[in-house]
């Protein structure tokens, strides 16, 4: 599953999502407890729900056709394509797979890239990412900010 479909083309977005996720994540975790609890945090983060579907249209056109194969061989089974990820990338998939269903039920005529192609511009129920690397991710994008804040105060 891994090698079929095409490398992510979106990661500056779906990298600036995380970071909104990861802020808006502070400020609850704050007003809350009082701490910032970091393991806590990117558990949180990666388990709240994402503007779109972070995944290329190929990648996901590749696995809801193989849910779909699998779903027409074995009926009543849990879809085949999702045994063996991990529980993030199954809820992922599988949500999309489900919203995928709900569009093509109401537009029979259209092909599975067109329905795709319009169910993951969809919120997502989470990040298909561990939260290590949201860490790293956020870690990342802190360290970006932190040097255009310097550029700017260098330019005045």
């Amino acid at each position: 599953m891994r090698k079929t479909g095409s490398t992510f083309l979106l990661a500056r977005e779906r990298n600036d999502d995380l970071y909104r996720v990861y802020k808006e994540s502070i400020k609850k975790q704050l007003s809350l407890y009082g701490k910032i609890c970091r393991t806590n945090l990117f558990i949180q983060v990666v388990n709240s729900p994402a503007s779109r579907y972070w995944v290329s249209p190929e990648r996901a056109t590749s696995v809801i056709y193989k849910m779909e194969k699998s779903f027409k061989k074995i009926k009543g089974e849990r879809n085949i394509p999702t045994k063996g990820m991990k529980r993030n990338t199954t809820l992922f998939y599988e949500s999309l797979y489900s919203e995928y269903k709900l569009y093509k039920e109401f537009h029979p005529e259209m092909t599975i890239k067109e329905v795709v192609a319009i169910v993951i511009l969809l919120p997502a129920p989470c990040f298909i990412l561990s939260p290590t690397v949201a860490g790293l991710i956020v870690d990342k994008m802190k360290r970006k900010c932190r040097e255009q804040n310097v550029r700017q105060l260098n330019s005045y």
